[in-house]
């Protein structure tokens, strides 16, 4: 059940956080490929980026370098013991350069290396297949 509200969380706030004046994070990151060179299919790259949540919290902003629709991210943190995995089946297509904002993480400190883990379609659900993973140093 908690799985469940966290997947349905996620693509809420992905829906309600796609005006780029509201979702602009204030920290930025480094870029993390998936395909074309980032060790995965498909030609699409995603910059990751973060921002100050509550409670010592943190934010991912994950941003596709073209239109997707992501059926799977698994966010995971070897230091941090967190494997968060997540799965989209609405097909909602997001825009590219569009920051979408990511379930708060805790446990995040200086120099942690989060992998990010995507699979999904470039463009709509049954555009060319993609899938990747990239990390993130959090400064």
């Amino acid at each position: 059940m908690k799985i469940l509200w966290s997947v349905l969380i996620i693509f809420c706030l992905f829906l309600f956080n796609s005006c780029k004046d509201n979702s602009s994070p204030t920290s930025s990151g480094g870029i993390g490929g998936v395909g074309g060179g980032g060790g995965g299919t498909g030609g699409v790259t995603f910059t990751i980026t973060i921002q100050a949540g509550t409670q010592g919290g943190v934010f991912f902003y994950i941003s596709p370098s073209q239109a997707v629709t992501v059926k799977t991210i698994n966010i995971s943190c070897t230091a941090a013991q967190v494997n968060d995995p997540y799965t989209d089946n609405t097909n909602q297509v997001y825009p590219a350069n569009t920051p979408q904002k990511l379930n708060q993480e805790y446990l995040v400190s200086t120099g942690q290396k989060w992998v990010f883990t995507f699979t999904g379609n470039l463009g709509s659900s049954t555009g060319t297949a993609y899938n990747g993973t990239t990390t993130y140093t959090i400064p």
